[in-house]
């Protein structure tokens, strides 16, 4: 790659940037109504709540590091809507510096990494997120920290980077709870594929510790919060995971499998603008339909889900657990799958006269990085790089949420993964330059 072409490269970054800072911060997602009156009720002395009058009730739903960061912004800043979003366009910066140590501390040669760098430079999705009041950009600037202070811990056996990867872990649940799975598999990975020869099983064993007792000291005060506040003890996001378990989500989990379907989810069937049944298209059983028909039809009538018609999605949905078939428990998910990875740049902002182009270019161009990220895994499955397995896990982590709930179609949730998806398409595009003969790939 020519110095000139570098040069615009990360000139077209920096346009880019620019633009998204005078851009009017974005209101179309929950944190409106989510994390905007708890940071506002922190920042007034009001306590964790979502209340929005006297009396405050303290909130057992959200956790409490994004409210804590829009109140800091707050407190700095005053309430500004472009304080938001330079903030988050600084974090989204963070997250490229913390992607570009780690593609080299797992190994990358430094111009690899460069690429890899520049390639995060031009992607225009992460930085489209700091316009918009939600979790993504503060939550992929801890990933990528987390898993850069592991691979560092893997290679120096050193019991501060695991502290300091659980202390980072910690901070990036309380941000957003989904963390729990890849906090827990992660390091396991890491140090079974440590490079360091050194760490034998005990040593291996002390680090754990160290990371896991980094983790309780984040998570702990929080839980105490909630026993104060709600007399129960439970683990920070516990509130989250379990809205998983009501009968609506457990049952649109077999059958959701596009966005376009993913209304039904958000207006769960009942909202005035949404169709009086479900789709015939979806749900290929007549009987299903008929019943889940009527169960819309009792919701509708009573402007919410209660408790008979949530007993006959209940019913549904427990016929589809007692069951095995592969429409619904492989095909629908692998549809969710494929959809959330091909619809990342859904998000990204764009002038209303130029979007259609700049949109087609940018879906190009995350297809680009897709293909690039499927030819570096099977660079590192060639080389035999075990030390980036830990960060494939990180991939297959964040593609578990299609095949546990329908909200996975919803493409953010893969942002998490941008860590490990840029490092491997970065060794991608030196393969591929090396073939061409215009990169000395090592």
């Amino acid at each position: 790659m020519t110095k000139a072409l570098t040069i615009a490269c990360i000139a077209l970054g920096c346009l880019l940037r620019l633009s998204l800072a005078h851009s009017p911060l974005l209101r179309g997602y929950d944190g409106t109504y989510r994390y905007e009156p708890v940071a506002r009720n922190l920042l007034a002395g009001n306590g964790f709540s979502r209340s929005v009058s006297p009396p405050y009730v303290a909130d057992d739903f959200e956790v409490p590091g994004y409210p804590s960061f829009l109140a800091a912004i707050y407190w700095v800043f005053g309430e500004s809507d472009s304080a938001v979003a330079l903030t988050q366009l600084a974090v989204e910066g963070l997250a490229l510096f913390f992607f570009w140590r780690l593609a080299k501390e797992v190994g990358l040669p430094p111009t690899t990494a460069n690429l890899g760098a520049l390639l995060w430079w031009l992607s225009p999705w992460l930085p489209s997120m700091a316009l918009a009041v939600a979790t993504e950009t503060l939550a992929v600037m801890l990933t990528g920290l987390s898993c850069f202070l592991l691979a560092r811990g893997g290679r120096s056996g050193s019991s501060v980077h695991w502290a300091l990867a659980g202390f980072a872990t910690g901070i990036g649940i309380l941000v957003r709870p989904d963390a729990y799975v890849f906090g827990a598999v992660l390091p396991v990975a890491a140090l079974a594929w440590a490079p360091n020869a050194g760490l034998n099983l005990t040593r291996k064993a002390r680090l754990a510790a160290w990371y896991g007792l980094a983790l309780l000291l984040v998570l702990v005060p929080w839980m105490a919060h909630t026993y104060r506040a709600h007399a129960r003890v439970e683990v920070p996001g516990w509130q989250q995971f379990t809205q998983d378990g009501t009968p609506w989500r457990r049952w649109t989990r077999f059958w959701i499998d596009d966005f376009e379907a993913l209304r039904y989810f958000w207006g769960a069937g009942i909202s005035p603008g949404y169709p009086q049944e479900f789709p015939a298209s979806k749900i290929l059983d007549p009987v299903e339909l008929k019943e889940a028909n009527r169960a819309l039809a009792l919701a509708r009538a009573e402007a919410n889900w209660g408790a008979e018609s949530d007993a006959i999605v209940s019913k549904l949905a427990a016929l589809h657990e007692a069951r095995w078939t592969l429409r619904h428990r492989l095909i629908v998910p692998l549809r969710r799958v494929g959809s959330a990875l091909l619809r990342v740049p859904t998000y990204t902002t764009w002038p209303a006269e130029w979007r259609m182009p700049l949109q087609a270019a940018t879906y190009s161009y995350w297809v680009l990085i897709l293909g690039l990220a499927c030819l570096g895994v099977l660079d590192a499955i060639r080389s035999g790089a075990s030390p980036l397995a830990f960060l494939f896990l990180l991939v297959l982590c964040r593609l578990l949420m299609p095949f546990h709930s329908a909200l996975g179609l919803e493409p953010r949730y893969q942002y998490q993964a941008f860590p490990a998806i840029y490092v491997f398409a970065s060794m991608g595009a030196a393969w591929t330059m090396a073939r061409f003969g215009t990169y000395r790939h090592s």
